[in-house]
This record gives structure tokens, sequence and C-alpha cells, in this order.
């Protein structure tokens, strides 16, 4: 990380840096873990799009909807779940050390109207001449 800081206060950088340090044995392994589903009919959902901020987005999911997150450190995360026809959810959870979230997501589909098609003539016989 590099901060103004760091040249112009070097001890109280390095303070800040080693009060924010998170030691290798509160890294998370698993974090979270749940399936996914289509909240209309209840089958499992594949390949959704997880991201959580700082990291890079994945794909999870399994043929059943199983999935897993790991290497979540402890604290606040806001993680979004996507896929393509539905809505996106995004959940705001507090990981703590040694405990894994079971968060199973439920998926709206998106509601795709169709639109009307309605035709109005203006004038009757230049729509004729146009056609003929």
């Amino acid at each position: 990380m590099r901060s103004k800081y760091a040249e112009s206060n070097a001890a109280l950088y390095q303070d800040f840096l080693s009060s924010i340090e998170i030691p290798g044995s509160m890294v998370r392994t698993r974090a979270i873990q749940g399936i996914f589903t289509d909240a209309v009919n209840g089958k499992p959902i594949r390949r959704v799009r997880v991201s959580s901020y700082g990291q890079k987005p994945q794909v999870k999911g399994g043929e059943k909807g199983g999935y897993f997150i790991t290497n979540l450190s402890p604290g606040m995360h806001e993680i979004a779940f996507s896929r393509s026809a539905y809505i996106t959810v995004v959940k705001k959870l507090v990981i703590l050390p040694d405990q894994p979230i079971v968060l199973d997501v439920a998926f709206t589909p998106v509601q795709i109207e169709e639109a009307g098609t309605s035709w109005s003539i203006v004038n009757k016989n230049a729509f004729a001449a146009y056609m003929f």
C-alpha cells in the first residue's frame, strides 16, 4: 500500500500498517457456503458471478447449485451475486474467525414484458401508395 504519509511521517505510517495487519491464522479458508436457487421454481442455479470489494469476480455454483467462497478475512464484506436473467442479490456480511456462514441465495427471475406494437395510419392514401 502506498500513501503520501509513508514519506512525510514514516513512523506514524508504520504504526498504522501494523494496527490493521491481520495475522495469517485469521485468514479464512472457507468463509461462506450455500446453495443458489431460482426463487420461483426452487431449481438450482449454476454459474453465478460472485464479487466482493477488492477481489476479482469469480463464477461459482456446481450442478446442484452449491457454492463456497474462500479466503475472506474477518470483518465487513459486501458480496454481490449475479446471473443473467435474474435480479442481482447484494448481501452485507460480517465474517468472524472460525465461523463459516451458510448463505443460501434465491434469485428472482427478471420479468420481461413484450412491448406492444400498435400501428396508426395517419394518411391512408400515403400508406396505400407506399405498399403498392
